[in-house]
């Protein structure tokens, strides 16, 4: 299988860790830990990768449907 780059497909890719990336690379293969392997023209085993995840704003994670929550 050719070194995932690009967007996350989970058809393709296994995600076992993010990184905290800028909002244009949200969603993209940073770095490859264990290649993937196709048998026969399908997904044998995906890659293991890590993908980018934008930073929130850390407010956002004190709110719950329109209330402030604690934390």
């Amino acid at each position: 299988m050719q070194t995932p780059e690009g967007l996350f497909d989970a058809r393709l890719h296994k995600a076992i860790d993010t990184v905290e990336v800028e909002a244009e690379a949200d969603n993209t293969v940073q770095r490859v830990v264990r290649s993937g392997w196709y048998l026969n023209g399908r997904v044998f085993r995906p890659a293991e990768v890590v993908i980018g995840k934008k930073a929130e704003d850390h407010d956002s994670r004190l709110w719950n449907h329109g209330k402030k929550v604690d934390g």
